[in-house]
């Protein structure tokens, strides 16, 4: 279990527990997930003003599902794409390809959510 959260500093506090079946390279493969795309795409959010939460899970294929809850309850489409294509540009100037992402942007009432939370 990973935990990662973002303030308005973008600080980031990483925990693990012990899970018999995560390997050395999982734990390793999440931690440069948070640190070269998730951390990222916070600061890019951050800085076009954006107000929002973000949660995460890493699949066990590999693949990376990313939640962005925007804190506007009435957020445009036009502006969840917006946070959506920050979000794969950050994504395409990294070393990972990105059909390994799923990104979903929602309100931020909506709990249909992954368990990890940054």
């Amino acid at each position: 279990m990973f935990t990662f959260t973002t303030g308005a500093e973008l600080d980031k506090q990483v925990s693990a527990e012990s899970h018999n079946d995560l390997t050395e390279s999982d734990i390793e493969y999440s931690k440069d997930i948070q640190n070269e795309v998730l951390k990222e795409v916070g600061y890019k959010l951050y800085k076009e003003g954006h107000s929002f939460g973000m949660e995460y899970e890493v699949l066990p294929n590999k693949n990376v599902e990313i939640v962005i809850k925007t804190a506007d309850q009435k957020a445009t489409e036009k502006l969840k794409a917006e946070m959506k294509n920050i979000a794969l540009e950050v994504i395409m100037d990294t070393k990972y390809k990105p059909e390994m992402f799923k990104i979903n942007i929602i309100d931020y009432g909506n709990t249909d959510t992954p368990k990890r939370r940054l």
